[in-house]
């Protein structure tokens, strides 16, 4: 189903909100009123429209929930609402208000209710939708219709003058024109301002300047050489613990990073592809400049595209996040034996999977010692890179880039640390941990003991 909008409200934020004009679309009401049949919930009057916007969506009242087993006499310690907590309300709640401008209103009967706050208006909109959908599991993200309706909102600003009042009826009926000629019969058709407006006051002539709409995202135009970088920040995070008992956990998240320094307001196509080996797909978010040509259903497939037009400087195109990998990129075996109060005996073992294992350019292993004091003495010895103590000698970090040999797979670390003093034994937020950092292909953390 294409975006069609039930009604478009413009309210004007002075002292207080006040409604400026509003547009409704009979044809879509019927049509509407055809396909819910039952559900179908009507619009209320604009002057409805405008105390409801104000008390349901910009001042929302504080719930007054009292838990229950609360003795009578301190009832009134909870009527602001301060102390109270309903789980199952409030992840209701959510799901219509404050997870972005997407709300309800009449009690959650006229859902998705859209608004946009930009020269000191508010437009306000609400979407018609082919079906009635729970708003306690329904993601907005996966409706369109939700996407396309607030890009003609931000349509509509470039039709607003930022000087315009309640009594300018000129400046009112001409905005009336510009939405009637964009969205006729509530389904948007043309909304570039700089086009209608030459259809309404006629094309220039030849010799007339006409510049190309810019983006809102990006305020300015790049003059200079052309170039297009993109880089990748990968994320793997694993849960490691060395019983065959226990299944290892990992699960990966990642940022695709672009700076597309190019001339004019061009379209770029980044192509992205995956390896699913049998696993679910990833989970996939773009930037509010891009879309995934083919849509939603594109991204189940190994690969597809990304299109956009890009801003001005450096962005984060697109984030992923797969649940579970089948594989472990990196996996560490840690193991620390108490000698004496002051001396200890550290074995550090780690393996890269043949996968990874000759792709990355740096990996680093840090062991903070924080909670034991400086290492006064050591006789660690590794069997690839170097290693050095940092933070004051508090810490050890083994570098792993450092002619690692070509096709081994697995590194050791082991020796004995001496402390300056003995300390008392403290929470396990100070106890030893490792991180690993491969870069620039993927990255990892981990730990396993034995």
């Amino acid at each position: 189903m294409a975006c069609m909008l039930r009604g478009l409200w413009i309210f004007h934020a002075e002292e207080d909100v006040r409604l400026l004009m509003s547009r409704r679309f009979p044809t879509v009401e019927r049509k509407m009123q055809r396909l819910l049949g039952d559900d179908y919930v009507a619009l209320p009057c604009d002057e409805d429209i405008n105390i409801m916007f104000i008390t349901e969506v910009l001042h929302e009242e504080e719930d007054h929930y009292i838990p229950t087993g609360i003795p009578e006499p301190f009832h009134e310690d909870f009527q602001q609402g301060s102390f109270s907590w309903n789980a199952a309300q409030e992840a209701h709640t959510e799901k219509q208000w404050p997870m972005g401008p997407v709300a309800s209103i009449s009690k959650g009967k006229i859902w998705p209710l859209l608004f946009l706050f930009k020269k000191g208006f508010y437009l306000v909109t609400v979407v018609a939708l082919e079906k009635k959908y729970k708003v306690e599991t329904v993601r907005a993200l996966e409706l369109p219709q939700i996407t396309a309706a607030f890009a003609v909102l931000e349509d509509i600003c470039d039709f607003i003058p930022a000087s315009l009042t309640i009594a300018d009826v000129a400046g009112i009926a001409e905005l009336q024109y510009y939405i009637r000629s964009a969205i006729p019969f509530g389904s948007p058709v043309n909304t570039n301002y700089h086009l209608l407006r030459m259809v309404r006051q006629g094309f220039p002539n030849k010799e007339d300047e006409t510049t190309q709409r810019s983006p809102a995202w990006k305020p300015y135009l790049y003059k200079g050489k052309a170039k297009l970088s993109l880089s990748i920040v990968e994320t793997v995070n694993c849960t490691l613990y060395g019983k065959p008992e226990y299944e290892d956990e990992c699960f990966i998240s990642g940022n695709v990073y672009c700076c597309a320094d190019l001339p004019g307001i061009p379209e770029i196509c980044v192509p992205m592809s995956f390896q699913n080996n049998g696993g679910p797909p990833p989970e996939i978010s773009v930037h509010n400049c891009a879309h995934v040509v083919g849509g939603i259903k594109a991204t189940k497939e190994e690969s597809f595209k990304i299109s956009c037009t890009p801003p001005t400087g450096p962005f984060v195109l697109c984030r992923y996040r797969r649940a579970a990998s089948e594989i472990v990129p990196v996996r560490g075996f840690y193991q620390i034996k108490e000698m004496s109060p002051v001396e200890f005996r550290l074995l550090l073992q780690i393996q890269f999977h043949p996968l990874v294992g000759n792709t990355f350019w740096s990996c680093q292993v840090r062991l903070p010692f924080h909670h034991r004091g400086v290492i006064k003495s050591h006789d660690l010895k590794c069997t690839g890179g170097s290693f050095s103590l940092t933070d004051q000698g508090q810490s050890i970090l083994w570098n792993l880039n450092v002619r690692r040999p070509r096709g081994s797979l697995e590194a050791n670390l082991l020796g004995e640390l001496i402390f300056d003093s003995p300390k008392p034994a403290e929470s396990a937020e100070n106890a030893p941990s490792m991180r690993m950092i491969p870069s620039p292909v993927a990255g990892g953390s981990g730990g396993g003991g034995g």
